[in-house]
C-alpha cells in the first residue's frame, strides 16, 4: 500500500508553524518593549522596532497561504514571507518617537522643589539618583557629591531662598535639544551669606521634567542685590 501523502509534507508544515510561532514571539516582546514605559523611543531604539516588527511580518508571512508580490520603485522587487518584510520595512511610519521641543504639560516646580529639599538635607547621592538621564550622562555621581560636599555644606542650614526668575530655552549652546527651563534662585543661609543657586531641568518624556544641573556660587559686591520673590 503507498502512503497517502508525499515526503516531506509534515517537516514542511512544521516549518511553518515555527516560523509562526517566531513571528508571534518577536511581536509579543516588541510590544512589551514599547508599552512597558511612558517614555519615548529614542531614534535607535525606533530603528530597532522598525526592523523586528518588519522581520515579524515575515514570519506571519511565511505561514499564511497564497503570494503577495511587492515592488518598490524600479530597483526592488520581492515575493512571499520576503515581501511582507519589504512592505513593512519601507511604508512602515516611524510613530513611536516623541519629536524634539515637546514641552511637557507638567509643572516642573515640583521637581526642583523634591530637588532643593534633598540638597539642603545633604542628600546629594539621593538628588543624583533622581536627575535626568542627560544629566548623569553629563555628571558621575561621585563628582556630583565631591562638588556639593565641598560647595554647597559649608554654608550650612537655609533661612530663605528666594526664586526671582523662570526662563525657557528649547535648545542648549551646546547643540543639546530640550525643551529646558532655568529656575533662578537667591538663597540666604543662617550665618548670613547669601548664594545664586541656577537649576536647570529639562523634558525627560512628554509628561516629565528632570534637573539637569545646579549650579551654587556666593552673590559678590552685592550682585544678588534685593532679589523679588517670584509666586
Amino acid at each position: 500500500m503507498n502512503a497517502s501523502s508525499p515526503s516531506g509534507t509534515a517537516p514542511a508544515v512544521l516549518d511553518k508553524y515555527l516560523v509562526f510561532v517566531f513571528g508571534v514571539l518577536f511581536i509579543s516582546v516588541l510590544l512589551w518593549l514599547v508599552f512597558r514605559t511612558d517614555a519615548p523611543l529614542t531614534e535607535d531604539q525606533a530603528r530597532l522596532v522598525h526592523l523586528v516588527s518588519a522581520l515579524a511580518a515575515a514570519g506571519f508571512g511565511a505561514a499564511l497561504p497564497g503570494r503577495l508580490q511587492v515592488r518598490h520603485r524600479w530597483l526592488l522587487r520581492a515575493s512571499g514571507s520576503l515581501a511582507l518584510f519589504v512592505l513593512v520595512y519601507v511604508f512602515q511610519p516611524e510613530r513611536a518617537v516623541t519629536p524634539p521641543g515637546v514641552w511637557p504639560k507638567t509643572d516642573p516646580s515640583r521637581v526642583v522643589e523634591d530637588h532643593l529639599r534633598l540638597t539642603d538635607a545633604g542628600r546629594y547621592g539621593e538628588a543624583y539618583d533622581a536627575l535626568s538621564p542627560e544629566g548623569k550622562k553629563r555628571f558621575s555621581r561621585d563628582e556630583v557629591i565631591e562638588v556639593f560636599r565641598t560647595h554647597r555644606t559649608p554654608f550650612g542650614d537655609v533661612e530663605k531662598r528666594v526664586r526671582n526668575g523662570v526662563s525657557s530655552v528649547a535648545t542648549l549652546p551646546d547643540g543639546t535639544v530640550g525643551p529646558f527651563r532655568l529656575y533662578a534662585f537667591v538663597t540666604t543661609f543662617k550665618d548670613g551669606n547669601r548664594v545664586h543657586e541656577p537649576i536647570w531641568v529639562m523634558a525627560v518624556d512628554k509628561n516629565t521634567w528632570g534637573v539637569l544641573f545646579h549650579n551654587v556660587f556666593p552673590c559678590l559686591n552685592n550682585q544678588c542685590g534685593n532679589a523679588p520673590e517670584t509666586p
